[in-house]
């Protein structure tokens, strides 16, 4: 049984998906006022970075304008508590400086044509971590994990928008897209025995897609604005590569050895060949649904806010596997966990105010729910205790070749999280007729449960990020 336990922790820490924050689906801000109003922008969109949140509303910019976020600095932590005991956590750290938006305007009387180029997403983790003796797993004396992350998504494309009369306007962008990961992790775990089990694992994915928003801005009244934009993600391609190494303390050699790729994978451990299925190199084609209103109370104050449907999305494919040495079948579950969403409700809320004619402040609420499905402590619990007692399958046929099904119902998930978050920001503006100067600062937590470690029921989840936008707009 310590011998079953040492290798089951060679892949504890492992777990790991491939996208920029996969259990959310609001990863960043784009534009000066935007950042600051938590987003609540789909009303508004009337600068450079309306091309994101809503086409239309570029309609009714009636300048030229060159809108650059220069800079945008996050850092982002996830404490898994209790990971392997009692006030024994793990903590993943992201640390990341990058650029995050630059687009420009021309103005055509009734058109308006924008081009953009946008950084959504770039999260980085790089680090090393021991713990000894776990309390949670007396059969291993230590355990060592070197863990390096990194996600971006970018997004390039043209946009357009015609303004029917002063109150109507209708709009659209395409965005070609390129969403890339990479994942390299080294785990040493050694057993009180001695017994020692490493693993190497290196993951790495790049998919390319187009991204067409569409939107519409209608203004009833002169102080009121609503707005309407639908978002939709399509892949056309890719790649993926996925290689594991396995040693073990009874033999110098590689006992375990797995090649995974978009076409086809394998495994060969201990004489035995398996047939792997192949992995997936894209992201889920997920619709975005952003509804707001915004009203415009005086000329040095307005306020909005903004509703955003995510859908759900499930990807229907074979995940069978094939061992060929001792004729087997595993049988799977055919939805690709790995690509799997639950629909999201989120709401945003932003003030704006002119403490002075050429100084603004701006504040904004918003919330980010998870879109993974929720872990509970006792679903978490049956399912670790029938993997770790190999009662997490049944068999359906004993002749030749052994037919095994293996219900994900049974197993640990592979989304391991499920934390909603809420945040808050605050943007100070400086602003002439020609330029302006944004400095914003966003926060945003919460707290969950994942089951990172699949041998214990699941952890609380500890989320924490904030970032600084630096963004300076010209005007022509």
């Amino acid at each position: 049984m310590k011998k079953k336990n040492l290798f089951l922790i060679g892949l504890l820490l492992v777990n790991f998906n491939l996208y920029s924050d996969s259990y959310h689906n609001i990863n960043a801000f784009i534009g000066e006022r935007a950042s600051g109003m938590g987003g609540a922008y789909t009303a508004i969109s009337d600068d450079a970075s309306g091309v994101y949140y809503n086409p239309a509303g570029i309609a009714f910019t009636y300048e030229n304008s060159l809108s650059l976020s220069s800079s945008i600095y996050k850092k982002a932590t996830k404490t898994y508590q209790n990971v392997f005991g009692p006030w024994q956590n793990y903590t993943r750290k992201s640390d990341d400086f990058s650029p995050n938006f630059i687009g420009s305007i021309l103005n055509y009387n009734k058109y308006k044509i924008a081009f953009s180029v946008i950084s959504q997403s770039n999260d980085k983790f790089d680090q090393m971590d021991q713990f000894l003796q776990p309390l949670g797993l007396p059969s291993l004396g230590s355990y060592r994990i070197n863990y390096s992350e990194d996600n971006s998504t970018y997004l390039v494309g043209p946009s357009i928008a015609y303004s029917f009369s002063e109150k109507f306007s209708i709009g659209t962008t395409l965005y070609y897209m390129q969403d890339s990961s990479k994942v390299i992790s080294t785990q040493y775990s050694e057993g009180i025995d001695g017994s020692i089990v490493q693993s190497n694992v290196f993951d790495k994915r790049r998919s390319v897609g187009i991204v067409p928003i569409l939107g519409i801005q209608y203004i009833p009244k002169d102080k009121l604005s609503i707005g309407l934009s639908l978002k939709m993600i399509r892949n056309f391609g890719g790649t993926r590569q996925i290689t594991e190494l396995k040693n073990t303390s009874s033999t110098a050699d590689i006992s375990s050895i797995t090649q995974n790729s978009k076409r086809m994978g394998a495994k060969i451990e201990g004489g035995e060949i398996i047939i792997n299925p192949p992995e997936t190199n894209k992201i889920p084609e997920t619709i975005e649904v952003r509804t707001g209103f915004a009203y415009f109370y005086s000329p040095k104050f307005l306020f909005s806010s903004d509703l955003i449907y995510t859908s759900g999305y499930t990807k229907i494919e074979n995940r069978d596997r094939y061992e060929l040495s001792n004729p087997s079948i595993f049988l799977y579950d055919n939805n690709n966990q790995e690509l799997s969403r639950e629909s999201t409700m989120n709401f945003a809320f932003g003030l704006e105010y002119y403490l002075k004619e050429k100084f603004a402040i701006r504040f904004g609420y918003f919330t980010n729910f998870a879109n993974s499905k929720e872990i509970k402590w006792l679903a978490s619990a049956i399912q670790s205790y029938l993997a770790a007692n190999q009662r997490n399958y049944g068999i359906i046929s004993y002749d030749n070749p052994y037919v095994y099904y293996i219900p994900s119902s049974l197993n640990p998930p592979l989304r391991f999280e499920y934390v909603n978050n809420q945040g808050f920001s605050f943007g100070m503006s400086w602003v002439t007729s020609s330029s302006s100067i944004t400095l914003t600062y966003v926060i945003e937590k919460g707290k969950g449960s994942s089951h990172i470690n699949s041998e214990l029921p699941s952890q609380p989840l500890i989320y924490n990020s904030s970032s600084l936008y630096l963004i300076a707009t010209s005007r022509r």
